[in-house]
């Protein structure tokens, strides 16, 4: 009810994704809360994540690397990119 209340989207996110299987629309929920946190590294793994199930490696790769611009020892961005890399 409240757009700028940055939270709600990361969860309504992970719904859309996992119960409902509305790609698209989780990942543009996803996306929301980067205008609110932009240095949240979570934010862009999560993203990177989502865009993979739609098998979209360039803006995967782009997320990843976004996570990682925020902290290079971030193990779960670093393993999803050589992934990336590697497919």
């Amino acid at each position: 009810m409240e757009p700028k209340f940055e939270k709600a989207y990361p969860a309504r996110a992970c719904l859309l994704m996992k119960k409902l299987n509305y790609k698209a629309e989780a990942i543009e929920d996803r996306k929301r809360p980067s205008v609110f946190t932009p240095k949240e590294k979570e934010l862009y793994y999560t993203l990177g994540v989502y865009w993979q199930t739609l098998r979209n490696t360039r803006k995967q790769t782009k997320c990843l690397r976004k996570a990682l611009e925020r902290d290079k020892g971030y193990t779960e961005a670093i393993t999803a990119e050589v992934s990336v890399l590697l497919n």
